[in-house]
This record gives C-alpha cells, structure tokens and sequence, in this order.
C-alpha cells in the first residue's frame, strides 16, 4: 500500500503516494522521517502563513519555554476556507503511523491547528503532558528540533532529531501520559528550500482530533499505573445473536477483524499478565444480572468528518450498564478513559460502524433501524478480552454474576474465542474461569 485515495467532508483527493520511514519510540507513539516531500513542506508552510494573517502572536506563557504562537485555529468553524493540505497530510501521517502501531486510527478528522515558531537562538519547550484527549499530529519545518519524549514505562527520555517534513503522531490524553519536550533547536540545519525568512527558526504544525477538554482526568496516571489498549472488560452478547450485529459490521466496521461485537466497560485496561489479580478484585463486588435491549442506533460526531454509529441500549439498560460500569471504575479509578469522554460521562454502546458525514450516517442509521430485529438477552457474566499484537481480541477469563441455573440465557461457550475475519469460534487455550 503505497498511496491513499480519500474523501472527507465533501473534499476528494487524488492518489497520493506515501513515503517517510516510520519507527515506534513508545507504545502510541511513532515518529515518521521524511513524511513530506519538499515541495509538500512549502505547500503546508504557504498554508499556514496563509491562515495566520488574522491570528495575532503569543508568546510561551512561562519561562521554561520559548516560542511565539502564530496561530491557533478551530477547523469546524471554518471548513471552507480549511486547506486541504491540513486534512491530506495529516490523513498521510496518521496512515503511516497506523502501519507501525495498529490501534492508531487509520483515519483522521483535525479538529484544530496550532503554530508555534522556535528561534534557533534559544528555542525549546518545557516538559509536559498535553492532558488533552486524542490523536495529534505533529509536523516540523525548518531548523532541526532536539525532541524527547517519555512514556511511563521508560526508564529515561527517548531523543530524535526532528527534521524538516519529519511528523510525529502521538495521543496528548493522561490514559497514554506521554511527557515531551524540546531541549533546544539546532542553528544553521534548516534546509535551503524553505523561504530565507523562516531558515533561522523551526515551525511546528499540529493538528489535533479533539479540542481541549475540561473532562479530562486532573492527575497524570502514575507511571506505576500500567493500562494497555490491548485489553479491557467487556458485554459481550451471546453468539446466537450476533448475525444481524455482525452482518453490519462486516461491511462497515473497521474494527471487524479485531473485535467481537461487544459493549466496553473498561478500556484500556491492565495488561492481560495482571488479569488474575483483576479477575479476583473484580469478583468481589459483581452486580445483579439484568436485561439488556438493543432496539435503536445512534452516533457519535468526532469531527466534521468522523462518524461512529452503534446499537444503543435501551434507557433501563444504559441504567444497569453506568451502574455496573461505576462498580469496576471503582476498582480501577485510573482506567476512567470512557467515563471522561465527555460531561455526560460514560456511554454504554456497541459499535456497528464508521462513517464519513452526518448525511451518510443518518441514511444508513435510518435504513438499518427498518430492519433490525429486536436484540434482548441477560447479562450474567462479563468478560476480560486481551490480543496479542494484530491479533482478534480472545476472552481471557469470565466473571458470572448470576448462580448456576438462576438464567437459561445462551452463552459464550467459555471454551472458545472470536475469530472475526472467519467468523467463527475457535479453541481458546488461555484460562476461563467462571465465578458461581
């Protein structure tokens, strides 16, 4: 795969070839070298300027830092005079970010831009975490950066040179807490194609999914907190319901491959070698068992171009989800990401799909409720699902929260394991362990 075709938000753009070396410093976390080309970096460089001319400069709000603010624009408030090389590039980067770290969206809606100019003299950016949910991009022109970055499982700053046309995509929430910072930028090492009026400085150009959010969890997670993207404690229906869930999710879902239809309670979650300890802690304080619905589809709206449609509980069963979701957040008050998402708090639902505009959602939300058969069934028992690397998600162990034989609801054979892209059950080595 060397190139993209896309379309987002009404823009189409032609086949662009991809290039740039990625390498993964940390978990969530890729640097890309060379991701634009020259003429790709004066492209965005002219764009940026371009959009600066009602922007009027800041400078570093502390002395720790020292850079000059030259722009900070919301994109949803103005689409049409967005340039297309802010959604192309940034769109560029995410994919090739994606192909060295797999739970990097393939695809991406910039929500917001942001400019900062570094002097060669004395520029650098103090240490810190961004604390502000989703997905950013990061591209430098210019003057070469001495970046770091540092994840809470290392033991020290991990240092790049940060070129010009190099990008960076990393997540700014406190669930991935990843500290960086700018020790100084190099004189003289900005390429000669870049105009003779920015050659004495670097330009950063960051893109981000989600604006600053209010919600977000006040304290970093501890760096002896260890949660993972590749885990979590889920709702999963049982089997014998899943044709008319997975026959729209095969066609729209790009997570179809690697996860079974499910409703996340937790996630991330602790690392699957830590699932006895969270299987014990959460054994303690399991609910009653109650009746879900699902009779209805909504949407999430993530940008202008970004769409998540899912079933949707029904109230009484949102009620039962939030509480039973409350009880496990307890548990582990640092795997609060679902819960933090928004000032409505944690959103039980079970995602069918993607989609590109609210039009095109609201079409198939329509055309799929014409159909959809009424989904009803007892959640007795819930489930910690863990993958290995591009692997589907395997059920690791069950917690019942019913007595044997209370409920005659079908099952999940606690024997078995989702293998989506067959769609079949196959054997399971891993441990189940059902708590009566």
């Amino acid at each position: 795969e060397t190139g993209i075709n896309a379309e987002y938000g009404g823009l189409k753009f032609f086949h662009f070839d991809m290039q740039g070396k990625q390498t993964k410093l940390y978990e969530g976390v890729v640097h890309i070298k060379k991701c634009l080309t020259q003429d790709q970096q004066l492209e965005l460089l002219k764009d940026v300027m371009f959009c600066t001319r009602d922007y009027s400069p800041t400078q570093a709000r502390n002395d720790k830092s020292k850079f000059t603010k030259i722009l900070s624009v919301d994109l949803t408030k103005n689409q049409k005079s967005m340039p297309q090389t802010f959604l192309l590039f940034s769109n560029v980067a995410i994919k090739l970010a994606h192909k060295a770290c797999d739970h990097i969206p393939e695809i991406y809606s910039p929500m917001y831009c942001t400019s900062f100019v570094y002097s060669q003299v004395d520029g650098k950016l103090h240490g810190h975490c961004d604390k502000i949910l989703g997905w950013v991009v990061l591209f430098s022109l210019g003057c070469n950066a001495n970046f770091w970055i540092q994840g809470p499982e290392m033991p020290k700053k991990k240092y790049i040179v940060f070129e010009s046309g190099d990008a960076l995509v990393f997540n700014g929430g406190t669930e991935y807490n990843i500290f960086h910072g700018i020790d100084s930028i190099q004189p003289n090492t900005c390429p000669p194609y870049i105009p003779e009026q920015h050659r004495q400085s670097r330009i950063s150009v960051q893109f981000r999914e989600t604006l600053r959010n209010d919600n977000i969890s006040k304290n970093p997670i501890p760096k002896t907190t260890n949660k993972v993207v590749r885990s979590a404690v889920v709702v999963i229906p049982p089997s014998d319901l899943w044709k008319p869930i997975q026959d729209i999710r095969r066609q729209y879902d790009k997570a179809y491959d690697r996860w079974m239809p499910h409703i996340n309670l937790l996630y991330p979650f602790v690392p699957d070698s830590k699932f006895n300890d969270a299987y014990e802690k959460i054994s303690t304080v399991v609910g009653e068992p109650f009746e879900l619905v699902l009779d209805r589809f909504g949407f999430f709206q993530h940008g202008y171009s970004s769409f998540t449609m899912y079933l949707d509980p029904n109230d009484e069963s949102t009620s039962s989800l939030k509480s039973l979701q409350r009880s496990l957040e307890d548990l582990f008050p640092f795997c609060s990401d679902l819960s933090s998402l928004s000032k409505e708090g944690f959103k039980p639902h079970l995602t069918v799909g993607q989609f590109a505009s609210k039009e095109q959602t609201t079409e198939f939300k329509s055309k799929f409720e014409k159909d959809f058969p009424r989904i009803s069934f007892i959640v007795n028992e819930i489930h910690l699902i863990s993958r290995k690397r591009s692997k589907p998600f395997k059920i690791r162990k069950t917690v019942s929260l019913a007595k044997q034989g209370k409920f005659q609801n079908p099952k999940i054979n606690p024997t078995l394991d989702f293998i989506s892209s067959e769609n079949k059950l196959s054997e399971l080595p891993d441990e189940q362990v059902v708590l009566s």
